[in-house]
């Protein structure tokens, strides 16, 4: 057995020594091109890397376009937001020009309720006006100058005539002032009192509820003890009054 592994292996290596010995022929016999190259061979060599290189700048110039385009809008935007502020409104939708406007936003005052309270005003100050410029002619007429005087009331007659030409409401008469004031002062005082007796109503009403409560709960503690009185008393014990 051993004699016929040898003569295997001595076999093997004929065969392998004959292919390497037929491959080096092989490879002598084949013409390689030598290290020096044709003028034209390089000359085609130097077209194709300047295409090359073209299709490289021209893919790189695509992909920086890509990202521009990608970027520049978002960059345009935030530049655009930091230069023109966006325009804030109250909860009235009136605009607000400063932080401090937003200090009235909390209050649940109404259009008319406001309306209302610059009339109040504009009649007191238009009041007060009057009885200024009353004094100041009477003093005027005290101390003799009778014409200055004449020539402030007629001054003032012809600026009143004309506003009222002009379409402008003027508040010019004293007495229908003080009774416009006097009549919002007391629907003033009438709205507050009425606050107050709505007040003492809820008040009372919520004591009556809670006493309501309070006994209807010890009545049901009550009917539940007799129910067990009774219970028991069907049963045959024996419950001791107390």
């Amino acid at each position: 057995m051993m004699i016929k592994n040898v003569s295997k292996t001595n076999d093997l290596k004929l065969l392998f020594n004959q292919e390497f010995n037929f491959i080096s022929d092989l490879l002598d016999n084949v013409n390689l091109p030598s290290e020096k190259t044709d003028d034209s061979d390089s000359e085609s060599e130097n077209v194709l890397d300047e295409e090359f290189d073209e299709k490289n700048k021209k893919t790189k110039y695509k992909i920086s376009e890509k990202k521009n385009s990608v970027s520049l809008p978002f960059k345009d935007s935030v530049v655009s937001d930091k230069k023109l502020p966006k325009p804030v409104f109250n909860g009235n939708g009136n605009l607000v020009f400063s932080k401090f406007d937003f200090l009235g936003e909390t209050s649940t005052v109404t259009d008319q309720e406001l309306l209302a309270r610059e009339d109040t005003r504009n009649k007191k100050q238009s009041l007060e006006k009057f009885e200024k410029k009353k004094n100041f002619i009477k003093k005027l007429e005290e101390a003799g100058e009778v014409e200055k005087a004449s020539q402030i009331k007629e001054e003032t007659t012809w600026k009143n005539v004309f506003r009222k030409a002009e379409g402008l409401k003027v508040k010019d008469d004293p007495v229908l002032l003080k009774k416009s004031l006097a009549k919002k002062e007391n629907k003033k005082k009438a709205s507050q009192k009425k606050w107050k007796e709505r007040v003492k109503t809820v008040e009372k009403q919520k004591v009556e509820k809670q006493k309501k409560r309070t006994e209807n709960i010890s009545k049901r503690i009550q009917d539940k003890k007799k129910k067990k009185l009774k219970k028991a008393t069907k049963k045959g014990r024996h419950i001791p009054k107390v």
